[in-house]
């Protein structure tokens, strides 16, 4: 809907069901940033709003149908409120990364917020954990894995204000596994004039099996042998075996 210069709305709705006959759904809406809480289901179909101060709104509507199944997602009309005056601050933040553990550090972007009549001369967050900040860009962290709801208050140069609000889910830390896998090989042996002798090699890589991360490589090598002297019976017997595993 955008921005209107009038203070009197008016919404209307309509709703489907596989079931349900449309004219039995029932429906709950609220005017985010005016009312307080969702309105009872009502069978009505249109809900008006008079001298709406200037702000931002976001108007919701549900359905209900028969056997008391609710839509999961609402339909919704965002729109602005302006009657002459000064136009209020658009919150909007982004935080980093995306799947946040505890003790690791986010951060909190409100770049993206905005004035269309102004500019912005304050960004005041609530972390959802007791704990506040100032600040365009924020850089706090959680001691313990919860869904904390960040609500950040935007304030222009004029006094008004908006409000926006996320929910951040903080999880525990990844515990690492490192799994350790028994090879058994056979080295053939060369025979050669005076003896036997092997060598080998093999490269080795611990790594987390959770994360995939390489905690460790290494190459190994080894090598043995056992040599021969002449009898005066022309046998041989061997001397200085030595065996090298790993």
């Amino acid at each position: 809907m955008g921005s209107i210069d009038y203070s009197n709305v008016t919404f209307t709705w309509t709703g489907t069901d596989d079931v349900t006959p449309t004219a039995q759904l029932v429906y709950s809406y609220i005017l985010e940033s005016y009312d307080t809480s969702w309105s009872d289901w009502t069978s009505n179909t249109s809900m008006a709003y008079n001298n709406l101060p200037n702000g931002n709104y976001t108007f919701k509507v549900k359905a209900k149908d028969q056997a008391d199944n609710i839509d999961p997602t609402p339909a919704e009309r965002a729109f602005t409120v302006f009657v002459g005056g000064n136009l209020p601050p658009i919150a909007n933040f982004t935080y980093t990364p995306e799947n946040p553990v505890v003790n690791q550090t986010i951060t909190f972007n409100a770049s993206n917020s905005s004035d269309p009549d102004g500019f912005i001369v304050k960004y005041v967050w609530n972390f959802g954990d007791s704990s506040a900040g100032e600040g365009k860009v924020v850089t706090p962290s959680y001691s313990s894995p919860a869904d904390y709801i960040v609500t950040l208050n935007v304030i222009d140069d004029e006094g008004a204000k908006n409000t926006t609000s996320r929910e951040v889910k903080v999880k525990e830390e990844a515990k690492p596994r490192v799994s350790i896998y028994k090879q058994t090989f056979t080295i053939p042996l060369k025979v050669g004039e005076y003896g036997l002798g092997f060598n080998a090699s093999w490269f080795v890589t611990l790594y987390n099996t959770t994360t995939y991360e390489v905690l460790a490589e290494r190459t190994q090598r080894t090598g043995g042998s056992c040599l021969s002297q002449v009898r005066r019976d022309g046998g041989r017997r061997g001397k200085n075996i030595r065996n090298a595993t790993r």
